[in-house]
């Protein structure tokens, strides 16, 4: 079978995702000011931040996003439901545009790109919260945002990442 580029689902496995990340910041800019207005107030790493006291503050953007990829996500949440869920999200991507935000920053994605998704997901946020104000709306701001995204550049945010993330040699 021959593959076409578009069809292929670009993946990192766990271990290249964490070691690349281990070392980054924090905090940066797009995913900080995006934090401020659109952080969720409830949901997983919501939920579990209250449940572990850890502090959340939207304008101090807590909880952060390294704190959530690794003990939010990876300790508590994976790490408790088994390895499924983890191959799965190495696979298909995170579902939270705070994260994702922040790993595109953290790996170095073009900040114009980061710009242009923080600026699609809050566009559907927007709408959600119009609509339907106690829907969740992480996962959909999400989808929007790298649909957007791979529309205008033929590669979504998440792949963008996972190019960045992945070993050169792969």
């Amino acid at each position: 079978m021959i593959w076409k580029k578009e069809e292929i689902v670009l993946a990192v496995n766990a271990f290249d995702l964490f070691t690349f990340f281990k070392d980054k910041n924090e905090h940066y800019p797009i995913s900080d000011k995006f934090i401020e207005q659109y952080q969720q107030n409830k949901g997983e790493y919501i939920d579990y931040a209250k449940n572990t006291g850890h502090p959340i503050s939207p304008n101090a953007h807590e909880p952060n996003q390294k704190w959530h990829l690794f003990e939010s996500w990876f300790l508590c949440l994976k790490l408790k439901k088994g390895t499924t869920d983890l191959i799965e999200m190495t696979t298909k991507g995170f579902k939270c545009p705070e994260l994702l935000l922040w790993m595109a920053e953290a790996a170095g994605v073009d900040k114009k790109v980061v710009s242009e998704a923080a600026e699609y997901a809050k566009k559907k946020i927007d709408v959600i919260r119009q609509e339907s104000p106690n829907d969740p709306y992480s996962a959909k701001a999400a989808a929007y945002m790298n649909q957007e995204i791979k529309k205008k550049y033929k590669k979504s945010l998440w792949e963008m990442i996972v190019e960045k993330v992945s070993p050169k040699n792969c």
